[in-house]
């Protein structure tokens, strides 16, 4: 892996082993800095790579929708600003479950307390062969920022995409303005695609 290109990599290995992971980081000598956010809105964790506490990531179950569509729910209104009902949010989650096919979601557990999650969803390739997995639904608990919740989730889905060789990269959107996010996951090893995203938006009866 080069620095320049990380997310472009092909990762090799069996696809079905997605288990469990404790994520935590020790560096020595002399610690960088925490990057800190004050009276900012943001659904990423700030946090400093190499201080990270120790998070239990695991993929979620059936017994875990509830929790998703909250923190689903909480993430719409605090980034867009769109309030949406528990009921809808709960059907949405719920279909990852019944259809595979559709992508599935890890959680980060901390003394028993679940965090923060992500959703990865699958988009075939034809160029390539393979899967991109792109990150989505990101959220961490307010009083879990800083502490390396993302980074934790986002290390585990890397090592099991650099494993897994119908994985061909992973992607995600970020907000144009969010200067914070695009710092984050440059750090992370993230590099801007030469893609624009362009789309037509349905209205929804959910907001």
């Amino acid at each position: 892996w080069t620095s320049k290109s990380r997310s472009k990599r092909l990762w090799q290995s069996n696809r079905g082993k997605r288990g469990t992971t404790n994520q935590s980081s020790r560096r020595g000598g002399k610690q960088p800095p925490l990057f800190f956010l004050y009276g900012a809105v943001n659904w990423l964790s700030l946090i400093d790579p190499y201080y990270i506490m120790n998070f239990k990531i695991r993929e979620a179950t059936v017994d875990d929708i509830e929790t998703l569509a909250e923190f689903n729910q909480a993430m719409a209104l605090e980034t867009e600003g769109k309030s949406l009902t528990a009921a809808t949010l709960s059907k949405g989650v719920r279909a990852v479950f019944d259809s595979p096919g559709k992508g599935w979601y890890l959680i980060a557990v901390h003394n028993g307390v679940r965090t923060g999650s992500l959703l990865i969803t699958p988009e075939w390739s034809d160029w390539r062969n393979a899967d991109y997995w792109w990150i989505q639904s990101v959220y961490v608990r307010p009083e879990y920022r800083g502490r390396g919740v993302y980074t934790a989730l986002h290390r585990h889905v890397e090592k099991l995409a650099r494993h897994d060789d119908g994985v061909c990269g992973l992607r995600l959107y970020v907000d144009s303005d969010n200067e914070v996010a695009r710092t984050v996951y440059k750090r992370l090893g993230l590099v801007p695609s030469r893609y624009d995203l362009y789309e037509i938006d349905k209205p929804s009866k959910n907001e």
